[in-house]
């Protein structure tokens, strides 16, 4: 998540600090316990150790943390374990995700999540009554007044290692003794118990699968296996014949190995240099529109730990170019990687946020949100064309340009002011993949407000727009702009603004959001003639009728209007058969705002005209939407 990035480079070296910690019983301990790493969270789980075959039962994981928006003590998770037992190999993992994990090992997978970026207090307890929102700590003062529980087998905190505040329900408190962390200014992501001495550690953040071991046997304390801390590079995205220096910060290695690629091509290995537990190694200049691969792997005599597969495309990149999503988890396939793009400002610094860097830009090829915690240098407006170099990442689906621990803060250089770009007219439900990070106009689709609370926008909200069969397209309201708080005129709205993504579940294709900028990027529908009037006329295609049908049908279709200045509009409905040929055009003519109907004669379709057809609707070139009809005879 993003939290992770803005660790100081050698702050995770507080990862080498254990925690020793006997378990209530000899039967079952909590062995291993992942939370949190880059990325969606597929790989959340917790680890029991204990007597091969036992039975877990009457045995519940909980899970403490905090409750909204504030409070102390509330608990989280209430997993019952009673259908579960320990494995032939003395040990059940658990995993707590959605979606496709990285890892294997799982002897069984429930849904949910840990919260990130937080304390939390895990108990393994038997006779458990407590369930997910009950508060142990009503009082908030950091003790438990209400125990569900018979009683508590083991139980360790992840902390941050802050000061509780219950207040704000930011920093609460840990109701154990027995803690691990802080991970740098972070609660750790990972955290396990050493198989020799049972001492907690804290485990690597970002790279799951370097010492997770789901179901098999942990790291030793005395003999631990090497970890890679964080991996920079000195240039994020270099030009061309630029030297990339990479340096990671290693515990417990004795050698290291960078491998790196260049254009796919053949892999070269090159030793690292350590000075302490820094080691580095050195990539020559490449050419421009080069790309170039790496990862490092650390080893000592116990085993060996392998870095992020990381990269940088060299000199300056096209937007589109980026873009190559996984296609069955969805996961970009440059992710982390360095890369430079040049464009014109389609949202300026300061419309999403006044606290940190938030701008959108845009090249001929497509568009990409830029994003940092913390205000930028200078701030990039409307219209300015703009050079900018950072690291690619994904954000509930949104493919982004950020800082990042890896590669620093972000380039932004202000090339010339320019003129305020011009949307790209979409229909509404072609938000999607294809349109995401660039610069849209919907004309007047339907907007559902119903269930509003009041007759205002609220901000930070999604609303429905219901010209898609799927009713996955949402406008979103971003309470840092002037939108909020002003009256919803008409449920009929022409939408300027940025194609966006909120999907939190792999493999991302849904939740596709258009963000308008400013009040002035939505444009009220009025009825001809009457301006003030809310018409409530959208261009929309009807389902014809009777259908199916074997002599006619009538098929009804509405053309929308926008004030007096509106004037006829080109629609065009043309008729598909079902293997896509098109059969017939049934319109093709200006239209002025209103609703109209059509009659088809199955006649018209030929002499055996049964079957499936489509009939699909068209506004000045972009599609309104398709309809079904059935010609049986």
């Amino acid at each position: 998540m993003r939290l992770w990035k803005c660790l100081p480079i050698l702050t995770a070296l507080l990862a080498t600090v254990a925690i020793t910690a006997g378990p209530a019983s000899a039967q079952f301990m909590l062995n291993e316990i992942r939370v949190d790493h880059t990325g969606a969270d597929v790989d959340e789980y917790v680890e029991i150790k204990g007597t091969a075959g036992a039975a877990l039962t009457n045995h519940w994981l909980v899970v403490i943390g905090d409750g909204a928006p504030s409070g102390c003590g509330n608990i989280e998770n209430a997993i019952d374990l009673s259908t579960y037992s320990i494995q032939a190999d003395g040990y059940f993992a658990l995993r707590v995700s959605g979606g496709v994990p990285t890892l294997t090992g799982y002897d069984a997978t429930v849904a949910g999540s840990f919260e990130n970026s937080d304390n939390l207090t895990f108990l393994l307890v038997t006779g458990n009554t407590g369930i997910v929102g009950n508060d142990v700590d009503a009082d908030n003062n950091g003790a438990m007044d209400f125990t569900p529980w018979t009683a508590i087998v083991d139980e360790i905190g992840l902390s941050e290692g802050t000061v509780p505040n219950c207040v704000t329900a930011l920093d609460e408190y840990l109701y154990t003794a027995i803690t691990v962390g802080p991970d740098g200014i972070n609660v750790p992501g990972h955290v396990y118990r050493c198989s020799d001495t049972l001492a907690w550690l804290i485990g690597q953040f970002n790279t799951v699968g370097g010492v997770d071991t789901p179901g098999a046997v942990n790291p030793t304390c005395l003999t631990p296996f090497p970890t890679i801390l964080v991996e920079r590079r000195n240039i994020c995205a270099p030009l061309g014949g630029q030297a990339v220096t990479v340096t990671d910060s290693i515990t417990a290695a004795t050698s290291a190995t960078l491998t790196y690629s260049v254009n796919a091509g053949a892999p070269i290995m090159v030793a690292m240099t350590a000075a302490g537990n820094l080691w580095s190694a050195v990539i020559p200049g490449q050419s421009n529109g080069s790309v170039v691969t790496f990862q490092v792997v650390a080893n000592n005599g116990s085993g060996m730990d392998t870095g992020l597969s990381q990269g940088y495309f060299v000199g300056i990149r096209t937007i589109a170019s980026l873009r190559s999503p996984h296609p069955v988890t969805g996961v970009e396939a440059f992710r982390f990687y360095g890369v430079r793009i040049a464009g014109k400002v389609t949202a300026a610094q300061g419309t999403f946020s006044v606290i940190n860097t938030d701008f959108w830009v845009q090249d001929a090829t497509g568009g990409i949100r830029i994003f940092k915690f913390g205000l930028p240098a200078s701030s990039p407006a409307l219209g300015d064309e703009v050079t900018v170099a950072g690291e690619l990442d994904q954000f509930n689906g949104l493919l982004e340009l950020e800082s990042s621990a890896n590669c620093g803060d972000l380039d932004i250089t202000i090339d010339s002011p320019g003129a305020p770009p011009t949307p790209t007219l979409i229909g509404s439900c072609q938000l999607g993949e294809a349109t995401e990070g660039r610069f849209v106009r919907m004309e007047y689709p339907f907007v559902d407000t119903t269930g509003n609370n009041g007759p205002n926008w609220v901000g930070n909200r999604t609303y429905k727009i219901h010209d898609c069969v799927s009713d996955t397209v949402l406008l979103f309201i971003d309470v840092d702009t002037n939108i909020d708080g002003t009256p919803i005129t008409t449920r009929q709205i022409g939408i300027t603004g940025l194609s966006s993504q909120f999907d939190t579940v792999s493999p991302f294709k849904s939740g596709y959001q258009i963000i308008p900028r400013s009040l002035a990027d939505l444009t009220y529908v009025y009825t001809a003639g009457t301006p003030g009037t809310p018409s409530g006329l959208r261009a929309r295609l009807l389902p014809n009728a009777p259908n199916p049908f074997s002599t006619t049908t009538t098929i009804r279709y509405d053309v929308a209007g926008a004030g007096e200045a509106r004037g006829p509009l080109p629609v065009r409905i043309n008729l598909y058969d079902v293997t896509g040929r098109h059969a017939r055009t049934l319109v093709n003519e200006a239209k002025a705002p209103g609703s109209y109907e059509l009659t088809l004669d199955a006649s018209q379709l030929g002499d055996s005209p049964s079957g499936i057809y489509f009939y699909e609707m068209l506004i000045n070139g972009v599609s309104v939407g398709t309809r079904k009809l059935l010609v049986s005879r």
